[in-house]
């Protein structure tokens, strides 16, 4: 770096006359004063901060040693935004032990999907708190709720997306469940069984990942010759009478040979199998797809997303990054088949 450009940003900050603990002016302040670019100021206070030691503190300003530190209530927490309760008590207990060790809190919130204005609101309010880090399944249809997190990464926020639609930059880090292929496989489990149709359940059919999982479903069952219909009314529960019912279509048509897909939250897939039992109809399956362990049903097949491993390689970037860099990753995790255990036995 220019030894006489780098002289002449610490003669400007001697004729401050800072105290300890005052933070240096900013580039633009410099950039008036010498005339230098604003690219080769940020590269000569870099050295500069390095080589005196001063403190840099993303997202405020590089401060004269000596500075008191007046920390915000969330400004050493990591909010966790998800829509719904799809993550497990015993994961959630298990990364706020580990941030801990780092001195950070984990901040879970169940936000859905339905209500994105309320996202927006939590996220303004994690904005204003400048929360260490966030980990979100954003709202799909929400371009205010990704500015704000773009906001949130630009004053040093690590953010990790947990989906992520094609039109979006890479700029973000995603970590992100591979819902195409879970349909591609769904599709293909179909053709290897001969069944001449697949009912896929869609119950949230504004979430990336299902949108995902709706085109690879859709296309393979196409390219396969497989007929492919697909429902978007969700299954509800009347926790009440402990009955089940369709939310508009009444009860759900029970084909022969046909493959019913279906998400197994709050116990939606085996409850279907249940009824196909009732009704004796051997020649129909369900498939079932899910992220908690304790969503699978042995009874019948599954793709499993593993979301334990998913989150622990979450906390692995977002703490062994020293450096947070702005170039987004993406990392994603495709699922897992496990057969019901009368035919893994044979």
């Amino acid at each position: 770096m220019d030894s006489k450009l780098k002289k002449d940003i610490c003669d400007f900050i001697a004729r401050q006359h800072l105290k300890p603990g005052d933070r240096l002016p900013s580039i633009e302040q410099i950039r008036r004063k010498i005339g230098a670019t604003q690219y080769r100021i940020y590269q000569a206070l870099k050295e500069i901060a390095a080589e005196r030691k001063y403190e840099v503190v993303h997202g405020s300003g590089i401060y004269l040693p000596g500075r008191k530190k007046v920390y915000k209530p969330f400004e050493y927490s990591i909010a966790l935004v998800s829509p719904g309760a799809l993550l497990e008590q015993e994961l959630i207990n298990s990364l706020h032990s580990r941030f801990m060790k780092h001195r950070l809190n984990l901040l879970p919130l169940s936000i859905p999907h339905h209500d994105p204005s309320y996202e927006e609101e939590t996220l303004k309010y994690l904005l204003s708190r400048r929360i260490w880090g966030l980990i979100i399944e954003p709202h799909p249809n929400s371009s205010e709720n990704l500015r704000i997190i773009s906001r949130m990464q630009a004053q040093g926020c690590r953010c990790i997306l947990l989906s992520r639609a094609p039109e979006l930059k890479k700029k973000y880090h995603f970590f992100t469940l591979d819902y195409y292929s879970l349909g591609l496989h769904a599709a293909e489990f179909a053709k290897e069984n001969r069944f001449r149709k697949i009912v896929f359940i869609n119950h949230s059919s504004v979430n990336w990942h299902m949108q995902n999982l709706e085109r690879g479903i859709t296309e393979r069952s196409k390219e396969l010759s497989i007929g492919c219909h697909v429902i978007r009314d969700p299954l509800r529960q009347d926790k009440f009478s402990e009955t089940w019912e369709w939310e508009t279509n009444g009860i759900i048509p029970l084909l022969e040979n046909t493959l019913y897909v279906v998400e197994n939250v709050d116990n939606r897939a085996s409850h279907l199998y249940n009824c196909l039992i009732r009704e004796h109809l051997n020649s129909t399956q369900v498939l079932h797809f899910c992220r908690r362990k304790s969503d699978i049903d042995p009874r019948i097949p599954c793709f499993y997303m593993n979301d334990e491993n998913r989150f622990h390689q979450i906390a692995d970037k977002l703490l062994g990054a020293g450096i947070w860099t702005k170039t987004g990753t993406e990392i994603t995790f495709r699922p897992e088949r496990i057969l019901p255990e009368t035919e893994t036995q044979k």
